[in-house]
């Protein structure tokens, strides 16, 4: 689908609708004018929508097509290399065509100042407060527009419009986080179930458990587990979105926006919880937040181009690496899988994973239980296409005969969603080794863990692990493992790693370091 003229989306941005409808053939003038009367009386926010009309040129220069939403890369043949493992996806992010155009257009160039001031401009003017009271659209788009507009200072832009409305979109969003209040930790309840259920049986409401979890958020904001499942989702449903689904950025703003209010808000209630165990509670997921914290940064960093905040974004991960080896392995050694130059470093990280589970198997992150079906299997499976990567053929092939070991009790089965891709393994395991041993890293398989993008690095998906799938677990048992606390070797954090970005994975500036 292609759109010559940007003007019916400066007029649905401009109007206090919900902007879904298709360009219609009125021009720009006709069809912008009933809303900017509307618009103009709002003193700041009227020189938002000013300098929006005044960007309109920029937007009738794009010439942009708009493809179908698809889990596949077109380029690909079908050969070794290509393959990839199929993570089922049945719901998607409601976005407007031409949000869609502009986001597809700010990913291929996100240096382009101006897309990010359109689209900073764009989510502010759909934030304003209403009269019913904050909706979760309202919160989703003030984090946008604080996102888009920071993103336009950082690349230039110093216009007072930029600074009024960055400045309002954030005061907005204080109005809701109501940051005076003192971190709570409750659990248990309806949107945290209902997130859990999608994450474990049914994969299609995802956007509906993160509309759930932001309509908590709105009511009691300083729930620690809310933010922190906030985190979670988001990562979730960002890793897996399809191969041309712009909305990946979206969720992972929601989810680095969220994970760090969370790591802030545990520290609080483990510092509470150690000076007087008896009066408060303790999170039984605070050693694992990193594995949140760092993935979505990370991700941004890398489509920004910030070394930088790459290289502390790593050096942050690797604290919780040695906090909790179990659950961070994954996560540090995946988001290095893909990089030449930290290879080894990833392979020894993934690999500590094995060490801290023969030295403590009690820990979480070392067992299937009810949240995480498939954990073994999953993680033998990433493991066995990092040693393919390094060269090391034998281990491999070990790793792979781990399936037919009965007392195991893997219940490979069961595992619909890896078994393919298992198998795939068997047949063509010194083909895929020779791949990853020619020296071009262009045709390297995909990891088992990871999905592609059309935009930035690959991602980690979650279903593998988490969805049950064709297992059925009693109920008794799932409901012994619903809160199952850390174990002792990684219940308390102690000394929290610190925040090396901000929120949205940029630089911090040199005097805030």
């Amino acid at each position: 689908m292609r759109y010559s003229s940007f003007g019916p989306f400066l007029a649905l941005v401009l109007s206090s609708g919900a902007a879904y409808s298709e360009p219609s053939a009125l021009s720009v003038h006709e069809l912008a004018a009933p809303h900017l009367a509307a618009g103009s009386s709002r003193g700041g926010d009227h020189d938002v929508t000013s300098a929006l009309r005044g960007l309109a040129g920029r937007l009738s220069e794009l010439d942009l097509e708009l493809e179908p939403i698809s889990n596949e890369d077109p380029d690909a043949t079908g050969s070794l290399s290509d393959y990839e493992t199929y993570i089922p996806v049945t719901s998607a992010q409601p976005v407007p065509s031409y949000e869609r155009i502009l986001l597809n257009a700010y990913l291929d160039d996100p240096g382009d100042a101006d897309l990010a001031r359109i689209l900073g401009a764009y989510h502010f003017l759909r934030s304003q407060p209403g009269r019913r009271g904050v909706t979760t659209d309202q919160v989703k788009h003030g984090i946008y527009a604080s996102y888009f507009l920071h993103r336009a200072v950082d690349l230039g832009a110093g216009e007072r419009w930029i600074t009024y409305a960055l400045g309002e979109a954030e005061a907005r969003l204080r109005r809701v986080e109501k940051p005076y209040l003192t971190p709570v930790l409750e659990e248990n309840l309806p949107s945290h179930l209902f997130f859990i259920d999608a994450f474990n049986y049914h994969e299609g409401n995802r956007h509906l458990a993160v509309d759930s979890l932001l309509s908590e958020f709105i009511r009691q904001p300083n729930n620690l587990a809310t933010n922190a499942y906030l985190g979670a989702s988001n990562i979730w449903v960002g890793g897996e979105a399809p191969y041309n689904d712009p909305t990946i950025l979206y969720s992972f703003l929601l989810s680095s926006y969220f994970v760090v209010r969370a790591v802030e808000m545990a520290e609080v209630v483990e510092n509470a919880w150690l000076e007087d165990p008896e009066s408060n509670p303790q999170f039984r997921l605070s050693s694992i937040l990193g594995g949140w914290a760092v993935p979505a940064r990370r991700w941004l960093a890398l489509v920004h181009g910030d070394a930088e905040a790459v290289r502390a974004l790593d050096a942050e991960h690797r604290l919780w690496l040695s906090i909790n080896r179990a659950f961070h392995s994954a996560s540090v050694g995946l988001m290095m899988f893909d990089e030449p130059e930290n290879l080894a470093e990833g392979f020894g990280a993934y690999m500590q994973g094995f060490e801290h589970c023969a030295e403590f198997p009690g820990v979480r992150s070392c067992i299937d239980r009810p949240k995480m079906t498939f954990n073994r299997l999953s993680f033998l499976l990433g493991a066995v296409d990092y040693a393919l990567k390094v060269g090391q053929l034998d281990l491999a092939r070990g790793l792979l005969s781990a399936r037919w070991d009965v007392s195991m009790d893997f219940g490979y089965e069961s595992w619909f969603l890896g078994q393919e891709a298992w198998e795939h393994r068997e047949d063509n395991l010194t083909a895929i080794a020779a791949l990853y041993a020619n020296g071009d890293p262009g045709d390297d398989p995909t990891n088992f863990l990871l999905k592609s993008h059309r935009w930035g690095p690959n991602t980690i998906t979650c279903q593998t692990c988490h969805q049950t799938q064709g297992r059925v677990w009693p109920e008794e048992v799932i409901e012994q493992y619903r809160y199952e606390p850390a174990h002792e070797d990684v219940a308390v954090v102690g000394d929290w790693p610190e925040i090396t970005t901000t929120w949205y994975g940029a630089s911090l500036p040199a005097s805030s370091r």
